[in-house]
């Protein structure tokens, strides 16, 4: 992200907010995408949570 001079939206469910997933794969699936999104977070200039329609600067 930082080797270009474009502007990148990247949009994604925030999963790890809720319940622990019942099933193993469920768990995993969660678990990567709460790296995934704090990798992605980590390279960004700016992070924005959206919550029922609410925008919150988080970076």
């Amino acid at each position: 992200l930082k080797s270009t001079d474009l502007n990148i939206i990247m949009i994604s469910n925030e999963i790890g907010m809720g319940v622990v997933p019942a099933f193993p794969l469920g768990r995993i699936f969660r678990d990567l995408m709460g790296m995934i999104n704090k990798d992605i977070a980590a390279g960004s200039d700016e992070v924005y949570l959206f919550t029922a329609g609410l925008k919150q600067r988080l970076k």
